[in-house]
């Protein structure tokens, strides 16, 4: 798995011993988007935290009128995610899809309550 890019991103902020490495590295998945794919729409609960490995993503809404007002765009080595939706377990408003051909790495929210619970240092997620 390509967690690479993931690690050295953290390592940055605060170094991970083997065990927390291997505890992330079996937490994460790999994702691969076409150009215009959607990572999330609108209605559905965000159940992943996202880290881009490759390409460009866009998050946004819809307002009532039908016009878009992009909130952020994720390129290489940037976190994507509706986090409101992610930690209530409500549905979203926001779409997120990729501009370009992109590879995100994907950690579910019970994986990584396993890793705050187990791994303190990886509450570093909840800043990021």
């Amino acid at each position: 798995m390509q967690a690479a890019p993931l690690l050295a991103h953290i390592h940055q902020m605060l170094p991970l011993n083997t065990a927390e490495e291997e505890a992330l590295r079996q937490s994460i998945t790999l994702k691969k988007l076409r150009r215009k794919q959607y990572l999330l729409q609108e209605g559905d609960i965000c159940k992943h935290y996202n880290f881009v490995l490759e390409g460009c993503l866009r998050m946004y809404y819809v307002d009532e009128k039908g016009i878009e007002h992009i909130l952020q765009f994720a390129t290489e080595n940037w976190w994507v995610s509706d986090i409101g939706s992610f930690h209530s377990e409500t549905p979203s408003q926001l779409y997120i899809d990729a501009l370009e051909p992109s590879v995100v790495l994907q950690i579910k929210k019970q994986d990584l309550l396993h890793l705050y619970s187990h791994y303190p240092k990886s509450l570093i997620f909840a800043i990021i």
